[in-house]
């Protein structure tokens, strides 16, 4: 994807076009036209193997450091590797998005008619999403994975795509995600349903066997979610805990209120409510825990991750040795066991899959074989039966000599036969 390269040769030519005929405002128009329409996100910072293929480009070349990101670029990031991106907005240090080890995404859409619309497509790995400056209707934000499109407006939250059967997991930990979810194709119409994640939620979204996508939306398993998460994730989640705080505590608030505005509650029980938002202002903090048991970041990152965020939040968002665990009631439970198992049958199908191509694979290997075997003998058989009849018509000859010239060519043929398997003297 060589946009970039082409971009500059059609900077140079608008140049060139100013100075021949003195056109100064064609430069500045051709200027403000290539920064509005192409570029979607900066790169603010790389670590290990992280590539990129321009748009309508064939070669991949390695990202650097603040270089842009156009509609139609793909980005790869290799085993360890990471990518911090900052979203082109008005507002571009609220926008960042974090993507993990072993990722694929690319930009496929970028539009500013009255407002401002990304969409990201992302086909394996994982990334953490920071999107604050998505406060109106006008604007949009979208993460498209091969199972689930999602729709955010002011939100914190991770995404993570199995490579191999494209399941995908959503984890909230504030603001909204609204997650649209493919159902039938209905006259080349394709439907959708609309499914709501909620802070310390996890969604899970699965292709079944019959190619349906089937969700589960139940409470962040936290053993789960931090063993399948890389690690520079997970730091970049606990880096951000104190605006995760004050955006939940905000939405609570929001919840609570009479004249709240936002996203409605996620229950009407009083109860329950009070549940969630006691285990939404206690997440990261269980993530923190749960990724130093796991051994996935150290205790001292996290210590020093934070006091950094209790000195931005001004109070204590993050203190491992002091952790209240989350809340889950047995319906809780009984949802993330219908996730594991979405996720298990999506593998299993996956595996099912790969046995079948492998028994076609050997199936071919056996045709193969087969036919190279039945070549091999047409073949002897042709040499046999070409010998023979060089052999008939060698006798036939001899047969037609006199006596005297008879024993002579026998003679001579022996001496042939002997010189061949005589091997030749060292000299």
């Amino acid at each position: 994807m060589t946009i970039q390269g082409s971009g500059m040769r059609y900077l140079s030519v608008l140049l060139c076009l100013s100075l021949i005929a003195g056109l100064t405002g064609l430069f500045a128009g051709a200027k403000q036209a290539l920064g509005a329409v192409t570029r979607v996100a900066v790169v603010k910072e790389i670590k290990g193997t992280v590539m990129v293929k321009k748009s309508g480009g064939s070669k991949a070349f390695n990202a650097f450091k603040n270089m842009s990101l156009n509609e139609g670029d793909a980005l790869t990031t290799g085993k360890g590797g990471k990518v911090v991106l900052e979203l082109a907005s008005s507002k571009a240090d609220q926008d960042s998005i974090t993507v993990g080890e072993n990722s694929q995404l690319n930009f496929s859409e970028l539009k500013e008619d009255g407002g401002t619309k990304a969409k990201m497509n992302v086909w394996a790995g994982s990334m953490w999403v920071k999107v604050k400056s998505i406060s109106n209707a006008d604007d949009q934000f979208e993460v498209e994975t091969p199972t689930a499109i999602m729709g955010v407006r002011g939100t914190y939250f991770f995404v993570g795509v199995d490579p191999n059967v494209g399941t995908t997991d959503v984890v909230v930990t504030s603001g909204v995600v609204a997650a649209q979810v493919p159902l039938a194709d209905i006259d080349n119409t394709r439907e959708a349903r609309d499914v709501l994640i909620y802070p310390t939620q996890q969604g899970t979204f699965a292709q079944s066997s019959d190619g349906q996508v089937n969700t589960a939306v139940a409470a962040i398993d936290l053993d789960t979610f931090v063993e399948m998460t890389p690690p520079d994730i997970l730091e970049a989640i606990i880096a951000d805990a104190a605006g995760i705080d004050a955006e939940a505590e905000a939405l609570a608030q929001n919840w609570t209120s009479e004249t709240g505005s936002g996203p409605a509650a996620p229950t009407t029980n009083a109860a329950d409510l009070q549940r969630i938002v006691t285990n939404m202002s206690g997440l990261v903090n269980n993530i923190a825990r749960t990724s130093v048991d796991q051994n996935k970041v150290t205790a001292e990152r996290v210590n020093r991750i934070a006091a950094q965020a209790n000195g931005e939040a001004q109070k204590a968002v993050l203190d491992i040795n002091n952790v209240k665990p989350l809340e889950l009631t047995p319906d809780d439970l009984a949802k993330q066991g219908e996730a594991k198992r979405l996720a298990a049958e999506a593998e299993q199908k996956k595996r099912e899959e790969l046995a079948r191509l492998e028994e076609r694979r050997r199936a071919l290997e056996q045709l193969i074989a087969q036919a190279a075997a039945e070549a091999a003998r047409i073949a002897a058989a042709n040499a046999a039966a070409q010998q023979e009849k060089t052999q008939q018509a060698s006798q036939q000859y001899v047969s037609q000599l006199p006596s005297e010239e008879q024993q002579a060519f026998e003679q001579n043929n022996r001496q042939r036969r002997q010189e061949i398997s005589t091997p030749p003297t060292q000299t």
